[in-house]
């Protein structure tokens, strides 16, 4: 997911690193779901989801879509870097809730990251958040001395190429049409929930983008 992630992290003026945040958050899975209901790669919980533009309803849910969720995740980050002034407390901050950190760093009477860390008033999820971040961009910078072989593998790339539906179809429908299995374009299209395009209404969405490989848009 590197060179759809990436460059869309640089785009809005963050750091490429925090390309390894979705990899602690979820693995780099779009299908990731928690206990606490967070969904997709970026694991956002909805209500942070939908005030970040994302759609989540019984089509949809743009949280499973790595362009869309990342542009999403990428405008949160900053908010928080602008409310805390320090990329460490924005990162538990994402983790735990801007209230939490909050609360703590009034408690220890510190902006140290690393002091709040030690501390009781953080949970050890959001303790272990930026160690882990560290840990997997110092990791993957310098596979090889320690051990992985890294090899792409283009299941994992999300095609750039797009049709403008304007009607609502069934997937199973249009993988046949295109000559594709179904679960290949349901995995290009992680934000299908119902094996549906969604329905198009000109008051709320003129048509739907799809995601497919370049050489079929013709």
């Amino acid at each position: 997911y590197r060179e759809t992630v990436v460059p869309l992290l640089e785009k809005e003026g963050l750091p490429p690193e925090f390309f390894f945040l979705a990899m602690i958050e979820s693995g780099f899975s779009n299908y990731a779901f928690s206990r606490a209901h967070a969904s997709g790669a970026w694991q956002f919980m909805k209500p942070t989801a939908e005030y970040y533009g994302l759609q989540v309803n019984y089509w949809i849910d743009e949280r499973r879509d790595p362009t869309k969720s990342t542009l999403a995740a990428a405008r949160y980050l900053k908010d928080l870097y602008s409310k805390f002034g320090d990329w460490y407390l924005a990162l538990a901050a994402y983790n735990a809730g801007p209230t939490r950190v909050i609360k703590a760093m009034r408690a220890m009477k510190t902006r140290d990251y690393w002091v709040l860390a030690r501390s009781p008033y953080l949970r050890a999820e959001t303790k272990d958040y930026v160690p882990k971040l560290l840990a997997a961009l110092i990791v993957a910078s310098h596979a090889p001395t320690y051990g992985f072989n890294v090899v792409a593998d283009i299941r994992n790339r999300t095609p750039i190429a797009r049709i403008n539906l304007y009607n609502s179809y069934r997937v199973a429908e249009l993988a046949t049409k295109l000559g594709i299995p179904e679960s290949d374009l349901l995995r290009w299209n992680p934000e299908l929930m119902q094996g549906i395009t969604p329905p198009i209404s000109p008051n709320r969405r003129k048509f739907y983008a799809l995601h497919i490989p370049k050489g079929l848009q013709e």
